[in-house]
C-alpha cells in the first residue's frame, strides 16, 4: 500500500511537471509585432472588437487569435525576424501553435520573406511557422492550400501536407553571428621624396 502510494505520488509530480513544461513552452511563443504600415488598416481582436490603425497612431502588438485586415496602403509584421507583407486589400489570421504561429490568408496576398526565401500566398493558403531559437532554422509546413516559394532563383509549389526549411541569417547585433574580418590598412612609408 505504501509502495501504491509512493508510486502514485511520484506519477502525480511527473504528470505535473510535463504539463507545466508545455504551458512554459506554449506561453514562451513571442508575438507578432506590426513593424510599419501606411495607409489604413485594422485589427480585429478574438472577442469582436476592432482597434483602427492609422499613421501617428501607436502600433501595438498583434494579439493571437487577431486577425490584420490591410484597408489601404501595405502593412509588415515581424515574428523572430520572418517579414510578413501585406498590401492593400488583403487580411491575415495570426494563431498561436506549438512552438511557431499559423498565418491564415484570409483575403488578397501576403508575402514571407524568411531569410533568403521568400513565400506567396493566396486567399485560403494557410501556413504554420516554427523556429528553433538557438540554431535559427524555421520549418514552414503547408496547412491547407498551396504556396509558392523562391529561393536563389529556384521557384517551388508547395501543397498541403508538404514542408520546408530554411535557416534565418543571424542579427548583426547577436553574439553568436559571425564577425566579418576587417582588413588591416595599408600602411604608407613616408618618403623624403613626397610631396
Amino acid at each position: 500500500m505504501v509502495a501504491a502510494r509512493k508510486f502514485f505520488a511520484v506519477l502525480t509530480v511527473v504528470v505535473a511537471m510535463v504539463f507545466s513544461l508545455s504551458l512554459v513552452a506554449e506561453s514562451s511563443v513571442p508575438e507578432v509585432v506590426l513593424e510599419q504600415f501606411s495607409g489604413q488598416a485594422e485589427v480585429i481582436l478574438p472577442d469582436g472588437k476592432v482597434i483602427v490603425l492609422e499613421p501617428g497612431l501607436p502600433i501595438p502588438a498583434i494579439p493571437f487569435g487577431s486577425t490584420l485586415n490591410v484597408i489601404s496602403g501595405e502593412a509588415v509584421l515581424d515574428w523572430m525576424g520572418i517579414k510578413i507583407s501585406l498590401p492593400a486589400g488583403s487580411a491575415v489570421k495570426i494563431e498561436k501553435v506549438a512552438r511557431g504561429i499559423r498565418i491564415t490568408s484570409l483575403k488578397g496576398k501576403a508575402e514571407l520573406f524568411i531569410g533568403l526565401m521568400k513565400v506567396e500566398m493566396d486567399k485560403d493558403d494557410a501556413v504554420v511557422l516554427r523556429i528553433d531559437p538557438q540554431t535559427r532554422e524555421v520549418t514552414l509546413s503547408v496547412m491547407e492550400g498551396r504556396v509558392s516559394t523562391e529561393q536563389d532563383g529556384v521557384k517551388r509549389t508547395l501543397s498541403e501536407g508538404n514542408s520546408i526549411s530554411v535557416k534565418l541569417p543571424y542579427f548583426p547585433d547577436d553574439p553568436r553571428a559571425p564577425k566579418p574580418e576587417i582588413p588591416e590598412p595599408e600602411r604608407i612609408e613616408a618618403s623624403p621624396f613626397m610631396i
